[in-house]
């Protein structure tokens, strides 16, 4: 018998019996105690909404954006199945995530660990097994190859549906930004319901099969990077997170340290519990706003310029922390606005890219940032500023 869960974004969610004994897994239920966006509660206290209600919001919009083309367009042969298969990986999706979501990969992670997509992956072809789930082994692989898709697969619509390599245009992104938004109390002008509503399988010139999106769409598309852009700028990498960052990121390496347990499994209460005894003083640290203070930044317009391209980030010199942070559009290394596909009222079945910038001044040549700051620990601000002022000339 299927069950309603209640959203504050989404409404009333129906999970089907399968979703449900998912759910109710500890692997899964972890996701509770993973907060969304990591330590920005410490500087926007209403920011602490999980990975697991995320991870209900994908899956309904993964069932969502599959039941259009359901309707939409026959000749796909989308199966009430289908739909349920691609819910269940858009439920699963985040549950490889370590404490404090990606820190943990980007600095805790060793260099022979798999990443938190693979981790899930890994994780959830465990839990088929261990709990007797009723999917047939290519139901399993056509969940693990929608999470993490092969290159082979990145060009073909099943596998854009949750994780879209190729324009980056995907539920995961759809979710997070609008309950974020909702959650920080950002206003925004776009709900981007039209993005789920008018999408279409198109085949492309070299016979392959993508989402695509009217070309109407088209600024709907750019708002929609624009905003993941400002939620980047002003929330995710805010500089003041940054900075309890830091401090989280010795706790969790001391715990790894000391442990001797995959680290990644634990939850963001474990690794700031304070039980702890040798990390009791990062603890209080947290606890008093005793972090590393921000001495200045520099923008720098190209992605991947500027200070400290080959070595380690962030660089500690004794009391002096140097991060660089890349922000932009997409994470990727081209423009997501190229990789678009559109169809047009007098042909929906054929998809076409275009240039962007051709029907809009407000879009930018630029798709990325680097920002270079630098943070003191120490309470000589003038003597770190003066260390600011001569890394910044070297910019």
């Amino acid at each position: 018998m299927s069950k309603e869960i209640y959203d504050p974004v989404h409404d009333f969610i129906t999970i089907t019996p399968l979703m449900r004994q998912i759910i109710d897994t500890p692997e899964m239920q972890r996701l509770r105690d993973l907060k969304q966006l990591g330590a920005a509660h410490y500087v926007f206290p209403s920011a602490v909404h999980t990975r697991f209600a995320h991870s209900i919001g994908v899956s309904y919009l993964a069932g969502k954006i599959m039941k259009i083309l359901q309707q939409n367009q026959k000749r796909l042969q989308i199966t009430d199945r289908t739909i349920e298969i691609a819910r269940i990986a858009g439920l699963v999706h985040d549950i490889g995530h370590g404490p404090f979501s990606h820190l943990y990969d980007q600095h805790i992670r060793a260099r022979n660990e798999d990443n938190h997509e693979k981790r899930g992956c890994q994780l959830f072809r465990k839990m088929v097994l261990k709990y007797n789930l009723c999917l047939h082994p290519h139901e399993v692989d056509q969940i693990v190859m929608m999470i993490n898709p092969t290159i082979q697969l990145q060009s073909y619509w099943p596998y854009q549906i949750i994780a879209n390599k190729l324009c980056q245009i995907d539920v995961d992104k759809l979710d997070y930004i609008r309950r974020d938004c909702y959650h920080l109390g950002i206003q925004m002008c776009d709900t981007f319901t039209r993005l789920i509503t008018k999408v279409r399988v198109v085949k492309t010139s070299t016979g392959g099969e993508v989402l695509a999106w009217p070309k109407k769409l088209e600024f709907d598309i750019f708002n929609m990077f624009a905003t993941r852009y400002r939620l980047h700028k002003q929330i995710y990498h805010h500089h003041a997170i940054n900075a309890y960052n830091f401090v989280i990121v010795e706790i969790m390496r001391k715990h790894r340290k000391n442990k001797g347990m995959d680290c990644w499994q634990l939850t963001d209460s474990n690794i700031i519990c304070g039980l702890n005894e040798e990390c009791r003083h990062l603890h209080h640290k947290l606890l008093t706003r005793d972090v590393p203070k921000l001495v200045g930044e520099k923008v720098l317009m190209k992605p991947n310029a500027g200070y400290g391209d080959n070595g380690p980030n962030p660089r500690v010199f004794l009391d002096t922390i140097v991060q660089k942070v890349e922000i932009g559009f997409s994470s990727g290394l081209t423009n997501p606005l190229y990789e678009v596909f559109y169809y047009t009222k007098n042909n929906i079945d054929i998809g076409h890219q275009s240039n962007p910038q051709e029907n809009s001044f407000c879009v930018p040549q630029q798709f990325k940032e680097t920002i270079v700051r630098m943070y003191t620990k120490s309470n000589d601000f003038v003597a770190a500023q003066k260390e600011w002022d001569i890394l910044k000339q070297r910019m």
